[in-house]
């Protein structure tokens, strides 16, 4: 479904590999997208990037609060 509609309303951890959270892509703001793809993983290689734990806690947020993150495609 992504693939074809470059949209997921589910569980990232769904589409994308040895992603190991249950956060739902309804609550994640549309720039984590861009800044995964480009950050490098500095993270994973002892960096001190917290974009993604900073990301995730405000998907936690939204979603406790039941605000969806809608995007508008143009």
């Amino acid at each position: 479904m992504y693939a074809k509609d470059k949209k997921w309303f589910g569980l990232l951890r769904e589409i994308i590999l040895n992603f190991n959270s249950d956060i739902d892509n309804k609550y994640i703001i549309p720039r984590f997208a861009e800044k995964r793809i480009s950050c490098g993983k500095s993270c994973l290689k002892g960096g001190l990037c917290s974009r993604c734990n900073r990301i995730i806690e405000l998907s936690h947020s939204l979603e406790q609060s039941k605000l969806i993150v809608k995007v508008d495609k143009k």
